[in-house]
């Protein structure tokens, strides 16, 4: 005969106490006394009391479902950012719903709105390259639903967020080529309205300066984060007399884009100009040249989005004060046939 399963509310009959009671001290929350943790456990163990998911979900009003927005799933950055989140929820007990804006604003709050009616615990937000007004994420706030940006991230909303050193990938790459002889570079940036964008041009201008070399405002671009949004910026600088000796490229997309418009000229890389990209694609070492690349650690960087997240879902769940946290992780460059040594 199959034994009868143990409920919540047999075990808070036995001990007399409350069923949320019970329930926070089976989940080692906050404000429940060590002695009542134990009787509880105690209890739970003897009856070999195994949690209902169904009812949990009910009971806490919570799905334990995590939203994930992104601008697009088949960047190699992305993907790899992904599996670290993934792995961090799983172990944490939560599943995670992927949704992409694909760079567009009226998409990603149509998402956002999507991802309210699967009544997700928390949101993980990447904004997308046209988005400037932030007031949708307010209604998740209004819900208690907490919500923390990687990747990039836009001051004027207030939470945590996780990215990685911009600034400092681009200048060690910059500075790369400036110690191998290249002194006319040119940057091929996203969208200046993007925070990742805006530490690396920061970046490329700190490297430059450090050198004495001065910016030339006219050897940097700003292009669509879309396949072959660089073409045209590519073209215009292998117009210019003198061409640049240097590129660094926003991303690895970009910088590819500068290399076949330069295949097509009969200019040769590195000796006729360098080329570095960021994030570190897995295409990098197909490449003909291979490619020097930023190195982002998506994997690491979705695991501190899920930290940062689980932490301030914690403090909704206890009706705490929200303290927030900024991470921001080291990158390095890896150097290949497509700079010079």
């Amino acid at each position: 005969m199959k034994k009868k399963q143990v409920t919540l509310m047999e075990l808070a009959l036995r001990l007399n106490l409350s069923p949320s009671t019970v329930s926070r001290a089976l989940n080692g929350r906050h404000r429940i006394s060590e002695e009542t943790r134990k009787r509880v456990r105690e209890l739970a163990d003897q009856l070999e009391y195994q949690p209902n998911p169904a009812a949990k979900s009910l009971r806490e009003n919570k799905t334990h479902v995590i939203g994930v927005l992104i601008p697009e799933i088949a960047h190699g950055f992305f993907s790899t950012t992904i599996s670290g989140i993934e792995e961090a929820a799983n172990a944490a007990g939560y599943n995670i719903m992927i949704c992409q804006s694909r760079e567009s604003s009226e998409r990603e709050r149509a998402v956002a709105e999507a991802l309210l009616s699967s009544r997700v615990d928390g949101l993980l937000y990447c904004p997308s390259q046209q988005t400037q007004d932030f007031t949708f994420i307010n209604t998740f706030v209004r819900k208690d639903i907490p919500v923390v940006f990687f990747d990039r991230y836009n001051n004027v909303f207030e939470t945590s967020y996780a990215v990685v050193n911009d600034f400092e990938g681009a200048r060690q790459a910059v500075e790369h080529m400036i110690q191998t002889g290249c002194r006319r570079i040119a940057h091929i940036s996203g969208p200046f309205s993007l925070s990742n964008a805006n530490g690396r041009i920061l970046g490329y201008r700190a490297a430059l300066e450090a050198h004495g070399i001065p910016v030339d405002e006219r050897l940097i671009f700003s292009c669509p984060l879309t396949r072959g949004g660089a073409r045209d910026a590519a073209r215009q600088l292998l117009d210019l007399d003198p061409v640049p000796d240097g590129v660094f490229c926003f991303n690895d997309y970009m910088a590819y884009d500068v290399m076949l418009e330069a295949r097509k000229r009969g200019i040769h890389i590195p000796s006729d100009i360098s080329v570095f990209g960021f994030c570190d694609e897995p295409s990098d070492i197909l490449t003909e040249p291979t490619l020097s690349s930023v190195i982002q650690p998506g994997f690491e960087l979705g695991q501190e989005a899920i930290r940062l997240l689980l932490n301030l879902m914690a403090l909704v769940e206890e009706d705490l004060p929200l303290t927030y946290e900024h991470v921001v992780l080291d990158t390095r460059i890896v150097t290949r046939e497509s700079t010079r040594h």
